[in-house]
């Protein structure tokens, strides 16, 4: 049950999209609210973006998009990135051993941008909690965050703490521990947590185990605490946390936004770049699916399955438009699902359950990259 006032009253997903990889992202909130369908919630980017860009993006969303972010990923900033090429709050990132006195003109600048941006829910920025950092770094983020918090020009609106940080903060049980008695010792009402997860391929969902039950204990606790908790760029596993106790989770149309990075592939001068295999988030299985199995997939669980308008065109042929947008409608579909149940965790752990028997019954012949989640959702969900 949401607290009054909550920013996230329903188990909501999040649309992130980054600048000049968004289109596919607004077209569908555009129609989904013609439709009068449930619209997802919106988060853009805006370390690469010109305000004016932003603005004008932001304007054009349809009135359906109630809560609109606007995130400063600073994370995502390449680390020999040209300062003349930032969007402006980006040229000068203090560094954590900087006081909130020290940058209260940086976060203003900050939180400035998202208010002028169009943001309806505000979140304030941080540099990366790395695995070596301690307590004095995460109190020096939540520093920030309070003074950000009390701007004038920010009181207006709902303020989520955002915290990125090292996996090791959710798999070391003193660290976990530490993060956990700092966060319901301060009085901010709802927290992001973006976490960098050990780089995987593009498709494989997150299967973290020790990071994941970590995470869970974190959330659990938190919503225990009436804090409202949005699992960040964590793909569908982000709907997983959900089911635990997450009040909201992003996700974006490219499964490469759960990385900081993309992995990179050495080759050869003169060599050709290996073709890129696409694939199909599929609903019943909770995996993607590479296209050259869809056609054996679908006799059980495929496009002919799903009722959206994006599945009624790829059971003609793959098109990549078409399942991304089928991508978005699923994640969409499935908080939806997760907000009409009484018992959301019990309801997750059914539907993992019933993609393993579906794998275990049919010869899918599924590369296991793709399904190697599943053993480790079911256990984070037990």
């Amino acid at each position: 049950m949401a607290a009054a006032g909550a920013i996230f009253p329903d188990k909501t997903f999040i649309a992130y999209a980054r600048p000049t990889r968004e289109r596919l992202t607004l077209e569908l909130i555009e129609e989904l609210a013609a439709a009068k369908r449930r619209v997802p919630a919106f988060a853009y980017s805006i370390v690469n973006a010109t305000p004016s860009n932003v603005e004008k993006k932001m304007a054009n969303l349809p009135n359906a998009v109630r809560v609109r972010m606007l995130v400063p990923d600073l994370d995502l900033i390449p680390e020999k990135a040209s300062k003349s090429a930032r969007y402006s709050f980006t040229k000068n990132i203090p560094s954590l051993t900087a006081t909130a006195t020290q940058t209260a003109s940086w976060l203003a600048e900050v939180m400035e941008a998202q208010v002028d941006g169009g943001a309806t829910v505000l979140l304030t920025p941080s540099l990366l909690l790395e695995n070596g950092h301690g307590e004095v770094e995460l109190r020096r983020i939540l520093e920030w965050a309070d003074t950000a918090r009390s701007l004038r020009k920010v009181q207006a609106y709902p303020v989520v703490t955002g915290l990125v940080m090292g996996r090791d903060w959710l798999v070391k049980e003193e660290k976990r521990e530490n993060l956990l008695n700092v966060l319901t010792e301060v009085p901010d009402p709802a927290f992001q947590i973006t976490v960098h997860w050990p780089q995987m391929g593009s498709y494989s969902q997150v299967n973290d185990s020790d990071a994941l039950r970590g995470y869970r204990e974190v959330v659990e606790v938190l919503e225990d605490d009436s804090r409202e908790v949005i699992a960040a760029r964590a793909g569908l596993a982000g709907w997983m946390l959900a089911a635990c106790g997450a009040a909201a989770y992003s996700a974006g149309v490219y499964p490469s936004h759960i990385y900081k990075d993309s992995p990179t592939i050495r080759r050869s001068k003169g060599s050709h770049p290996p073709p890129r295999i696409p694939h199909y988030l599929d609903g019943k299985l909770l995996s993607y699916i590479p296209e050259a199995r869809l056609a054996a997939v679908s006799a059980i669980s495929g496009p002919p399955n799903c009722s959206c308008p994006d599945c009624s065109v790829l059971a003609g042929g793959y098109q990549e438009p078409a399942a991304f947008r089928h991508l978005l409608r699923l994640h969409s579909r499935l908080a939806a699902t997760l907000a009409s149940k009484t018992e959301p965790r019990v309801f997750a752990r059914g539907k993992v359950l019933a993609a393993m028997s579906l794998i275990e019954n049919n010869p899918l012949q599924l590369p296991t990259f793709v399904t190697s989640h599943l053993d480790v959702w079911q256990d984070v969900l037990s």
